[in-house]
């Protein structure tokens, strides 16, 4: 479970092992993240230094911990010493890596024949690339779909002869709209890997899964079941008397009985949609079929009018149901077609381009070891490298990436290979599934390990990281989930201290006012549409109209920081390093959500209490007000005559010009026909020129030179230490935002390093590189995090948090329910299985837009 000390548990066993005689290039540690794997090799180097270089009492404590024996501990003394600079020198050393890492590196041992990518680099940018290629091959089915006639412009679409791609987008662009249709492209080329492996060695794969999905659906598609309907003169008949029965009732029975005697004289869509209009409600039965007026009328003729319309509701019906198959199955036919063809112009720019993604990775890794022609020869390469595999997170992993791990594994037990795996997780603890993960997968596979490896299962339900307190609340809350286990604490947490605290919200009209934000106004408004009379306004100048929906998060956030600064701060305690008690502080409370949706609204609220705080937005960093002014003071270096950008870098922070400062350099006619930077450069030169503008025009000037010779890393650096940037937004931004401010700060600074690699020859291959991060929302940076001693709330994502710690953690977010796309795949992978059991995609009809 968590806080079981799992990772702890896997270092523990890498120590073992190298103890026990292991060379460090014979073992293998996977794990999901680059982040995980970086801090299982951080812990493992701190644990040998503490073997090399504490003292004997220290080394026979940590072995004993470890459960080494006692009586062996003095004849591994100095083996244990001298480990650390046996795995440091050791070349090759331990493998601690990804199984996006280990995949790469499997395609780089393949042999030539096997006709791999070797040494492809991964693709960054995934998704700006498949926008592309779906921009390009969209427009070119709608030109194949509709073409063009004369006088009739670009862009307008008309119905004609063209491929079979071009048709198909036309029918779903009918059927479901373009909003949808992009959802639906984007959920295909995500489930690639999926569709690699079900229509595998499928000459046609779009007939093939069309093949399979076809047994499951009427035999007649074809068919028009509205027309077989009228065409149908019984039916018809049922109709009029069902028409005629009801001109006998009530003023609205006799309103649809001209509805529906009116019918037959309509074309067949018309006439049944009048008759779904005026027989049903929303496409189901009515609740009622006849008021007592239509019962009394009727007498002795009821029960003949009652099996008539019943008769016709069920054949109503079955038509709903003919006519969503029939979507079913044009949405497949459809939507596969343009799916694979996507697909395969995604996977065509990338060959032109000489790179890879994870699931090529994945998929290709998986197939090589499959391969009877290759895998065996692959199998005794890495049987000569690895002799103990370990395995972190297990229960994130996705079934793909088990097949390829399973392969291997098969293939060294059949060689009698003396491999050992030692595997952890918990399949509880799986977030990741909109990553593909698949919890099952780590049920499948200590099966596996149990079956071919002979390997036992060990399960704890103790956690070391909760008090009792919280443990005790947690046990009642899962009592009734599947594969659930009442968890207990450990003994050295007995006497520590530890509440749980549940704040109900509740939305009321006073919740429902301050949740829109509106200022007071003092004066009562009525409002004409409800009758309720309203105390206060909003302002739209400065106050955004919140959706109704929106409402409890807005109470939420309020109430959390009020709280949290009246209830929390300075007045709960927490135990520090020495065990004592000491009051909360901003530092020690991380708050999670479960999507960023609405992670601005928390920051909002801990803002106008005054509370510090650290944010990870993803995507958020470029589009803070101190990157966009960092932004603009390059774009000034480049582009000095931009006088808008200049205007923007004067005012920010970094310079603090005032309005007064601006209109000297920016008022018309100021300095005759002179734009601002030159206006900006003579009045530096002159004796009553303002403190700020003679610096912004001494530091730009200077900066400027720098353009042209300095990397845009070392420009930065540069810009930051002179013109002292971060003290300076620490003393313009509020105090609750200073950590903030100062982490994006330090973010930005690093973003012209990791980003791309920092391959950037200009300063203009920067700046454009910007551009297409705030446009590329999947690969724009996220907002900078704190370092972990500074003194402020954590604001994250569940996932973000994953494995880490804080004394106060609060969960947000509960009444914010999770709205998936309408349109998407459907592909369920049995993990034993060596592909999807089906695949196919799905939509709302009533969500079409």
């Amino acid at each position: 479970c968590a806080g079981s000390g799992k990772t702890w548990l896997l270092v523990s066993r890498m120590l073992r092992l190298l103890l026990a005689g292991a060379a460090p290039s014979e073992l293998l540690a996977i794990t999901f993240t680059r982040k995980a794997a970086q801090e299982m090799t951080d812990r493992l180097h701190e644990w040998l230094r503490v073997l090399a270089l504490a003292d004997d009492s220290t080394v026979r404590k940590f072995l004993l911990d470890r459960e080494v024996a006692e009586s062996e501990i003095d004849a591994l003394l100095q083996r244990a010493r001298g480990l650390l600079e046996t795995v440091l020198t050791a070349q090759p050393g331990p493998t601690v890596t990804t199984f996006h890492g280990w995949f790469l590196d499997l395609l780089k041992r393949a042999p030539l024949e096997a006709g791999l990518p070797w040494g492809a680099p991964l693709l960054e940018r995934t998704r700006q690339l498949q926008d592309e290629v779906r921009d390009r091959l969209l427009a070119k089915w709608a030109a194949e779909g509709s073409p063009r006639s004369g006088g009739v412009p670009a862009g307008v679409l008309l119905a004609g002869a063209g491929s079979p791609e071009g048709e198909a987008l036309l029918a779903l662009l009918a059927e479901i709209g373009e909003h949808n249709l992009r959802a639906l492209l984007k959920h295909f080329i995500d489930a690639r890997a999926e569709w690699w492996a079900y229509t595998d060695e499928a000459p046609d794969p779009v007939a093939h899964a069309l093949e399979q999905l076809r047994p499951g659906l009427p035999p007649d598609l074809d068919s028009d079941p509205v027309a077989a309907f009228w065409a149908d003169e019984v039916m018809a008949a049922r109709v009029k008397r069902v028409g005629y029965a009801l001109e006998k009732g009530s003023k609205t029975e006799r309103e649809r009985a001209a509805d529906i005697l009116l019918s037959p004289t309509l074309d067949a869509e018309s006439a049944h949609a009048s008759l779904m209009t005026r027989l049903m409600t929303a496409g189901a039965r009515r609740k009622k079929q006849a008021t007592k007026e239509l019962e009394k009328a009727l007498g002795t003729e009821l029960d003949s009018y009652l099996r008539d319309l019943d008769t016709l509701e069920t054949a109503l019906e079955t038509i709903t149901a003919i006519q969503t198959d029939i979507r079913i199955w044009n949405l497949n036919r459809h939507g596969l077609l343009l799916g694979h063809a996507l697909l395969a112009g995604y996977q065509e720019a990338k060959a032109q381009q000489g790179v890879i993604d994870f699931n090529d990775a994945e998929w290709l890794a998986c197939r090589l070891l499959r391969s009877e022609e290759h895998a065996p020869g692959l199998a005794l390469k890495l049987d000569a490298r690895y002799r103990h595999l370990l395995l972190d997170e297990f229960q994130d992993t996705n079934p793909l990436q088990w097949q390829a791990l399973s392969t291997w594994l098969h293939e060294a037990r059949a060689a009698d290979s003396e491999m050992t795996v030692f595997m952890v997780g918990d399949p509880k603890q799986a977030i990741y599934r909109f990553r593909r993960g698949e919890a099952r997968v780590f049920t499948a596979a200590a099966a596996f390990l149990r079956a071919h490896f002979d390997a036992p299962l060990f399960s704890t339900d103790m956690t070391r990281r909760l008090a009792p307190a919280v443990v005790k609340a947690i046990n009642p809350v899962f009592a009734g989930v599947d594969g659930f286990a009442a968890h207990s604490h450990a003994p050295e947490n007995a006497a520590r201290p530890g509440a749980l605290r549940c704040l109900p919200v509740q939305v009321d009209k006073a919740d429902a006012e301050a949740a829109e934000g509106l200022p007071h106004t003092g004066a009562p408004i009525h409002c004409a549409a409800s009758g309720h009379v309203w105390s206060r306004m909003r302002n739209p100048l400065t106050t955004p109209l919140q959706e109704a929906d929106d409402r409890a998060v807005h109470v939420e956030a309020r109430q959390f920081a009020q709280v949290l600064r009246g209830e929390v701060l300075g007045r709960w305690g927490v135990a520090d390093e020495t065990g004592a008690l000491r009051p909360v502080r901003p530092g020690d409370v991380m708050a999670l959500v479960r999507k960023r949706t609405h992670l601005h609204l928390y920051e909002r609220a801990l803002e106008a209490e005054g509370i510090p705080f650290i944010t990870s937005r993803r995507g958020g960093l470029l589009h803070a007000l101190e990157a966009r002014d960092v932004i603009a003071l390059l774009e000034t270096l480049l582009l000095p005559h931009a006088d808008l950008k200049l205007a923007h870098t004067l005012k920010s922070p970094i310079f603090g010009c005032g309005d007064d400062d601006l209109l000297r350099v920016f008022a018309p006619g100021a300095s005759g026909d002179t734009r601002g930077w030159e206006r900006l450069i003579a009045l530096a030169g002159q004796p009553d020129c303002a403190p700020a503008l003679a610096r912004g025009a001494r530091l730009l000037a200077r900066w400027r030179a720098h353009c042209g010779t300095l990397p845009v890393h070392d420009l930065l650096d540069r810009i930051y230490f002179e013109g002292d940037v971060e003290a300076r937004y620490a003393a313009a931004a509020p105090a609750a935002m200073r950590p903030q401010v100062a982490a994006n700060l330090r973010a930005f600074m690093q973003l012209a390093l990791t980003q791309d690699a920092g391959r950037y020859p200009t300063l203009a291959g920067f700046i454009r590189e910007l551009a297409s991060l705030i446009d590329d929302a999947d690969a724009a940076p996220g907002e900078g995090l704190a370092a972990d001693g500074e003194n402020a709330v954590r604001l994250l994502t569940i996932h973000g948090a994953k494995g880490l710690e804080a004394p106060v953690v609060w969960l947000l977010g509960g009444s914010d329910h999770p709205k998936g796309d309408s349109y998407a795949v459907l592909a369920p992978w049995p993990p034993e299985a060596p592909r999807p059991a089906h695949f196919s995609l799905f939509g709302r009809q009533e969500d079409r837009g």
